[in-house]
């Protein structure tokens, strides 16, 4: 089973509303589809879930070191922030837009 068929389930399944990413949820938040603090408590749980997953990680592989990703050759740090603001917007008003 791979990334994509897990993300699958909590989104199909209605238990969290589609909100995987804390991106999503400050888009819903910001266009008023949910409340601050019901904002606030999905990033909570977002990012306590992704630590929690990250140690998890770290015992499963015991402890070897986890390749990381970073941007390709010849884009620079300021460009790939930039690009990852625009792709969050992006994301983040296409979550707002077809939520119901």
């Amino acid at each position: 089973m791979d990334s994509l068929s897990l993300l699958q389930f909590p989104v199909g399944a209605n238990i969290s509303g589609g909100h995987v990413n804390p991106a999503v949820t400050f888009g819903l938040a910001l266009g008023g589809q949910i409340t601050i603090l019901t904002g606030i408590f999905y990033w909570v749980a977002q990012l306590v879930g992704s630590i929690v997953a990250c140690y998890l990680l770290k015992v499963v592989t015991g402890g070897l070191a986890i390749p990381t990703h970073g941007v390709a050759a010849g884009v620079g740090a300021v460009e790939g922030v930039v690009m990852e603001i625009i792709i969050t917007f992006g994301f983040g008003l296409h979550s707002l837009c077809n939520s119901s």
